[in-house]
C-alpha cells in the first residue's frame, strides 16, 4: 500500500537537499547566507526524519519533535536577520520569540518530565501544539515585517521568498491550530505538508536568482 506521508516528506527532503547544494555552491561566507544554509539543512533533516517516521516510526519521537522545532526556529532566525536595522523597532517581539524558541526547543526533554509528574499526555501534546503555533505566528510576523520594511523598488527581489517561507509558516499555523483545537493532528494535512514544502523551494530559488546579495 502506498504511504503518502513517506512520499510527501521524501519529496520535501529531496527538494531542500537540492536547494542546500545550490546555496553551498554560491555561499561567500556571510552570516546571512549561513543562516539560510542552516535553515535549509534543518528543513532537509526534518523532512527526512518525518518521512522515516511516516514509514517505519523511526527515528525516536524525541528526534522528530526536536527537528520540527529546530527547522521552524531556523527560518525565524534567518528572517529576523534579514530585517537588519529594523530589528530595533521590534526588539520586544524578538525577545519574546527567543523565549518561545527556548520553551519549544526544550520541550522534548522538559514536557515528558512534566507528564510524569503533574500533567497528562494530552496536556503535553497540547503544549507541543501551542509551541508550534507560536513559532508559526512568529514566522508570519517576521515575513510581514520583512516585506513591509523593504523599499518598494527592492520588493521584487524578496517577493517570492516571502510567499514561499510565508506559506511554510501559514501551513504550520493551520495544521497546529486545528490540532490544538481538536487535540490531535489531521492526518491528511500532516501527510500533505512535505509536498507543500517541496512546492515552496522553487519560490525561494527564484528570489535567490533575482537578488542573491541578501542571501550569500
Amino acid at each position: 500500500m502506498t504511504n503518502i506521508g513517506v512520499i510527501s516528506y521524501a519529496l520535501g527532503a529531496l527538494a531542500f537537499l537540492v536547494l542546500t547544494a545550490l546555496l553551498l555552491t554560491g555561499w561567500r561566507g556571510r552570516l546571512q547566507g549561513g543562516l539560510l544554509v542552516m535553515a535549509a539543512v534543518l528543513t532537509t533533516v526534518w523532512s527526512a526524519a518525518e518521512a522515516a517516521w511516516a514509514g517505519w516510526k523511526l527515528p525516536p519521537a524525541i528526534v522528530v519533535q526536536s527537528a520540527e522545532s529546530l527547522h521552524l526556529v531556523g527560518w525565524c532566525l534567518f528572517l529576523s536577520g534579514l530585517l537588519g536595522r529594523e530589528r530595533r523597532q521590534i526588539r520586544n517581539i524578538i525577545i519574546l520569540f527567543y523565549g518561545i524558541s527556548a520553551m519549544v526547543l526544550s520541550g522534548p526533554v522538559l514536557f515528558p518530565l512534566l507528564a510524569e509528574r503533574v500533567m497528562t499526555d494530552l496536556s503535553v501534546a497540547r503544549l507541543y501544539f501551542l509551541g508550534y503555533v507560536l513559532l508559526a505566528v512568529s514566522g508570519l510576523f517576521f515575513v510581514e515585517n520583512l516585506y513591509r520594511n523593504t523599499r518598494p523598488e527592492q520588493r521584487w527581489g524578496i517577493k517570492f521568498l516571502c510567499i514561499g517561507v510565508g506559506a511554510i509558516f501559514a501551513y504550520n499555523f493551520f495544521l497546529y491550530a486545528e490540532a490544538l483545537l481538536f487535540n490531535q493532528t489531521d492526518q491528511s494535512l500532516w501527510q500533505a505538508r512535505g509536498a507543500v514544502y517541496m512546492l515552496v523551494v522553487p519560490l525561494i530559488a527564484i528570489s535567490l536568482y533575482r537578488d542573491p546579495e541578501w542571501s550569500m
